[in-house]
């Protein structure tokens, strides 16, 4: 199974959209910044257990306010613990993503928080540009019902092969790199939930099944998706 590492990488913003889907674990997480020995920990835990994913994808907050992020990148790059690194950016520094963009085999932008004067100085980058059209909305604050399990819009790539999408935050994998976002709406204590989701990075993980009823709230979820 084709494994995709959502790498939480810092809780920094410079944005406070109203909508933010990830604004629990911002919370939950406030001024985190993932320090370089953090990450080696990572890497050789990775190496150690031979574990390769297919794509690590820079998350947080805002990348481009992570301090160590063009060392970070390079020492993933190093790694070869990834195919393919790319991050996910609301566009307002051009400049830094540009610099490390021979770095990054893309990297998606946010055209809704980005300004036209910023997305235009991406334009010679467009082949390696995901833009993210997508207005937000608001979280579900209760199940929204018959959804499960997620017709995930994040669990087949565009060659059409599925996979398994994770989320490492402060020594922690979710199984599911929605389920710490959605979280605040769910009875953690309820069996089934989200509490199924997470386990110690340095555990060797096992693949989860994805009929929790955390799926009922997420937006990655087309099901639910279509519905608010």
């Amino acid at each position: 199974m084709n494994l995709k590492m959502y790498l939480w990488v810092t809780s920094i913003c410079n944005l406070s959209c109203p909508l933010c889907n990830q604004k629990h674990a911002l919370d939950l997480h406030k001024g985190y910044s993932m320090d370089i020995e953090e990450l080696k920990t990572f890497i050789k835990s990775c190496q150690d257990r031979s574990i390769h994913f297919r794509w690590i994808e820079l998350t947080g907050g805002e990348v481009t306010w992570w301090s160590n992020l063009e060392e970070g990148i390079q020492l993933l790059t190093d790694s070869k613990i990834c195919d393919k690194i790319t991050l996910a950016t609301n566009g307002n520094k051009p400049e830094k993503i540009i610099n490390i963009s021979s770095m990054l085999d893309y990297w998606v932008v946010s055209k809704t928080q980005a300004t036209k004067e910023q997305i235009a100085e991406y334009q010679p980058f467009n082949h390696k540009i995901n833009y993210n059209c997508s207005a937000h909305k608001p979280a579900p604050n209760e199940p929204i019902l018959n959804v499960s399990p997620a017709d995930c819009c994040c669990s087949m790539d565009k060659y059409g092969d599925p996979y398994i999408s994770l989320l490492y935050i402060k020594n922690k994998v979710y199984y599911c790199h929605f389920t710490a976002a959605l979280s605040q709406y769910v009875d953690i204590v309820k069996d089934g939930c989200v509490c199924d989701f997470t386990d110690d990075f340095v555990t060797k993980f096992e693949n989860k099944n994805y009929d929790k009823e955390t799926c009922t709230y997420c937006l990655c979820n087309k099901k639910v998706w279509s519905k608010i």
